[in-house]
């Protein structure tokens, strides 16, 4: 199934109303978990029918958190395609949203670039973990320095300076 294809169970009728860690705020909406399958095709679906997705990242000025873990409120503007609740985002996912101000346009390139650097720098670190050559993890810097998100920038190069050791 592509990354557009919709399975009949996506839009399902029944809204799930879920609580989150902000008193006494409920949020009527689906839940799904944020990944970039989800994400893109509630994103298409909102745009094929005329309407604006715009992605909510706080309340009263406190982060949305569901279950502990943050979440994003997907709100479908002038549209019929359901309102959905994102849970389990990641921190580095949460941030790029705030920083963007909810805006849609710029999470294909974001997550395309995310999955990108994750295989190239696994693979580095592979390398790195049975040569330890510090050549490769200057490499890896480069490759994490190379990004246009300074989100992921910052999350990759923690990731280096937590792993190649």
């Amino acid at each position: 199934m592509g990354v557009f294809d919709v399975p009949p169970e996506f839009f399902d009728v029944r809204y799930l109303v879920y609580r989150t860690d902000i008193e006494p705020l409920y949020i009527k909406a689906i839940q799904r978990p944020w990944d970039k399958e989800n994400v893109l095709l509630w994103i298409k679906k909102v745009r094929e029918s005329g309407g604006v997705p715009v992605f909510r990242t706080h309340y009263a000025g406190r982060p949305l958190r569901a279950n502990g873990n943050y979440a994003i409120w997907g709100i479908s503007e002038l549209s019929e395609v359901p309102n959905i609740l994102f849970v389990d985002v990641p921190p580095e996912d949460f941030e790029f949203c705030v920083e963007n101000k909810g805006e849609w346009k710029y999470l294909e390139d974001y997550f395309d670039e995310k999955e990108k650097l994750t295989k190239e720098i696994a693979l580095l670190l592979a390398e790195y973990k049975e040569k330890k050559d510090e050549k490769i993890k200057e490499e890896a810097i480069k490759v994490a320095n190379e990004t246009k998100f300074s989100i992921l920038k910052d999350y990759f190069l923690l990731i280096i300076e937590k792993n190649f050791k």
